[in-house]
């Protein structure tokens, strides 16, 4: 009778350790896929898409933003703080400071619309020119952790697409 149960609870093992493997593998290819979207997602908008800390130091950029400034690739800009792609860097730090304090008052924010914001500005480029931009910032919450994505359109984008809508009409 031992012998039975002993092999009864040896198959019982084999089974849920089996059934853990199998969710753990779909977990693995669960969270792969959303960084493979997220990843297309971000290399797919015809946009220059800035990812931040709190701090407001750079962790991801698409590589639209990185030809945009003017950089040869992303680990050049990856680390660094926002603001050394600001010709006026200290305005728009403070700016960022401002609205990370706001966005930690709330935090439990789902990212809703009023708590984005706009800001203009001089972008630096890479190689020392400057160039009008308008900024459109908002929160990510993530496990307690707040990520800031934004986006910098260069004036003459903006200007193209406002002349393509006059157009239209």
């Amino acid at each position: 009778m031992a012998t039975k149960l002993h092999k009864f609870g040896f198959v019982i093992a084999i089974a849920v350790a089996l059934l853990f493997g199998f969710l753990l593998f779909r977990d693995a290819n669960r969270a792969r896929y959303q960084v493979e979207t997220s990843e297309y997602v971000l290399e797919g908008m015809p946009l220059n898409v800035f990812v931040a800390d709190e701090n407001g130091h750079i962790v991801r950029c698409s590589d639209r933003a990185v030809i945009a400034f003017g950089y040869d690739t992303a680990s050049e800009i990856i680390g660094k703080p926002l603001s050394v792609l600001m010709a006026d860097g200290s305005a728009h730090e403070k700016a960022f400071r401002e609205a990370v304090r706001r966005w930690r008052k709330t935090a439990n924010l789902t990212s809703e619309y009023d708590e984005h914001f706009m800001k203009t500005g001089l972008a630096q480029l890479k190689n020392g020119e400057t160039r009008k931009v308008v900024t459109l910032v908002g929160p990510v919450f993530r496990n307690g952790r707040l990520l800031v994505v934004g986006t910098v359109r260069f004036e003459h984008e903006l200007e193209a697409a406002i002349g393509k809508l006059r157009g239209a009409n």
